[in-house]
């Protein structure tokens, strides 16, 4: 078997090895296209045609639309109740796409995160190649070659994937995560160099962006951006102590600490005062209490999870990319001598060990340090090979564990086209993402035993190869698991009833993408409350899941009343982890 796989991936290496020969003399233009291309295929698919995902998605959602509905875009509620999860930044980009292209399709929500990922993408290219060109040394063919490799392989990550297809914070704070840290790594750089040469045009203003960003990170996302600065500033300052045998503060001062607060109150402020004057301070208070603090304190709505957790995740949300983590190693041994890799490993590591240290941990919580991780990665390609044993055994160990994760890619794959759709047709995608995944995984190892490190085309076969899995998987496998979207079928059940229903009551059923569908006047009850409502609108219509009928149809009966069954849906719960069958119900009308 294992001669098998060593041939195959040969014969691959060869194959790629052509491709570089035979596209060598393409012009730079056509890069730029390919490039551009890749991106918007691999982000588009899944984000029209995957229905609203519970829970937090959905809940981002009906709070932007809930603010077009009300024409209130100061607070933030679910229904009747304040949500006091994250700051306004979000909710507002969200309200303003769906008022453009409708507000009732939960694509209108996600359409923010297209542009958001693909400027994140170039972006990320760009800043590496930068990194290549000005600090390296690398030749301007090659820097320009790696830098398009690099926007391609985020727009290919599997964690990337996942998040950019959810209307939630998490993409638009990694676009300014990485402005706000390319601007702070030049402030650096200029202080520490050229300042003098600089300082009465370009580096002020970059100061000046730097702040804005930080601000507008704190509009999206809280404390995540200036955490995140202030660990990578603090850090730089530690690094360079040891690499420079004495303390480098002077660049310090050119961060102009005090502006900076100055842009920060300028940017936040103004909501802040609108919403504590509008919820009496609940909402600002309720934030900085029950979402923040306990995310600190305690694991958060049952996501708690001990330290490592990020690195276990790392094998997933960094796939396939985790195959090459070991060259961000390779780079990382010659800190000492290099500014831009004590910054890069200030950037990632601080940060990543408080999200480890945090109690409440969720996969995309380390996606800031992705573009950090990915320059590091592509800098290693120009280092030498280490000598040590050791390193070259923790190579050999992760990369196994990568193949390892791989293939349970296929073996998941199968498991939720089993446990989770009607349509067993569904499982002829299992061997072609299983195709998808062993080619991008051959591609990748046969680049790292290639002898020539200028032909990158393996790399590129990996990360289309892994697009192209997570445009199957997400695109066309996860919106057609019909037993997990159980929301979107109970809707199309109701719009068959005529006349539509007055009043709508659920009772044992209240995921948010329910009331997505049907509108925040959906009173979520409890069972006998639904059968009391049911009778005095007798044009209601009552959504009761299984477990909660016979207290329901008690209070129907105690009544005198019968009631009719519409319709009924089964299927599985993904957020509480449950089967379950719910059923439409109306009073039956007296002939």
């Amino acid at each position: 078997m294992k001669n098998i796989f060593v041939y195959f991936q040969n014969q691959l290496a060869l194959f790629s090895d052509n491709i570089s020969d035979y596209m060598i003399n393409f012009p730079m233009w056509f890069y730029y296209c390919l490039a551009s291309i890749l991106i918007i295929l691999f982000i588009i698919p899944g984000q029209f045609n995957l229905p609203p995902l519970d829970r937090d998605e959905a809940r981002f959602a009906q709070a932007s639309k809930q603010m077009i509905e009300d024409n209130d875009y100061v607070k933030i509620q679910f229904q009747e109740k304040l949500r006091a999860k994250k700051p306004i930044g979000i909710y507002w980009i969200q309200s303003f796409s769906a008022s453009l292209f409708g507000k009732n399709k939960i694509s209108s929500y996600r359409i923010p995160n297209i542009f958001a990922a693909f400027l994140t993408c170039i972006l990320t290219g760009f800043f590496v190649y930068t990194i290549l060109t000005k600090i390296i040394g690398q030749s301007y063919q090659i820097s320009v070659n790696v830098g398009i490799l690099s926007s391609i392989f985020l727009s290919s990550l599997f964690g990337f994937a996942i998040e950019i297809r959810q209307a939630k914070t998490d993409t638009f704070l990694l676009l300014i995560c990485l402005i706000q840290q390319w601007l702070l790594w030049k402030v650096y750089y200029f202080a520490n160099s050229d300042w003098n040469n600089s300082k009465n045009f370009e580096t002020p203003w970059i100061v000046y962006f730097f702040w804005f960003f930080v601000a507008l990170g704190i509009l999206i996302k809280g404390p995540i951006s200036p955490l995140l600065a202030f660990l990578t500033v603090l850090s730089m300052v530690i690094l360079d102590r040891i690499s420079l045998n004495k303390w480098n503060l002077n660049w310090l001062a050119f961060l102009s600490i005090i502006r900076g607060l100055i842009i920060i109150l300028i940017v936040n402020l103004p909501w802040v005062l609108l919403a504590w004057n509008a919820t009496d301070g609940k909402l600002i208070l309720n934030a900085l209490n029950d979402d923040l603090l306990q995310k600190i304190i305690s694991g958060q709505e049952n996501h708690g999870a001990p330290p490592g957790t990020h690195f276990i995740f790392l094998f997933f949300t960094f796939w396939p990319l985790s195959l090459l983590i070991p060259l961000a190693g390779r780079a990382s041994i010659d800190w000492k001598h290099q500014q831009i890799i004590r910054f890069l490993l200030s950037w990632i590591i601080p940060f990543w060990l408080v999200m480890e240290i945090v109690p409440t941990k969720l996969p995309h919580y380390i996606l800031p340090v992705f573009p950090a991780l990915i320059a590091l990665i592509m800098i290693g390609f120009s280092s030498p090979p280490s000598g040590l044993k050791l390193f070259s055994i923790l190579r050999n160990f992760y990369k196994s564990i990568v193949v390892i994760v791989s293939f349970l890619f296929i073996f998941v794959s199968f498991f939720i086209i089993l446990k989770f759709s009607t349509n067993l047709y569904l499982l002829i995608w299992v061997p072609i993402l299983g195709i998808m995944v062993l080619f991008s995984v051959f591609m990748g190892l046969s680049f790292s035993v290639k002898s020539s490190r200028n032909k990158l085309s393996p790399l590129y076969f990996m990360t289309i190869f892994a697009g192209l899995f997570n445009i199957f998987l997400i695109g066309s496998v996860i919106p057609n698991l019909d037993k997990i979207h159980i929301s979107p079928k109970i809707y199309s059940e109701i719009l068959k009833i005529e006349p539509y229903p007055e009043v709508i009551v659920s009772a044992g059923y209240s995921e948010p993408s329910l009331i997505f569908f049907l509108g925040k006047d959906t009173f979520l009850v409890n069972s006998q409350e639904a059968g009391i409502i049911l009778i005095e609108n007798p044009e209601a219509l009552a959504i009761v899941e299984k477990r909660s009928f016979k207290e329901f149809n008690k209070t129907i009966s105690n009544l005198n009343k019968k009631i009719e069954e519409i319709s009924v849906i089964s299927g599985y719960n993904l957020a509480k982890g449950e089967n379950v069958s719910i059923g439409l119900y109306k009073l039956e009308k007296i002939k």
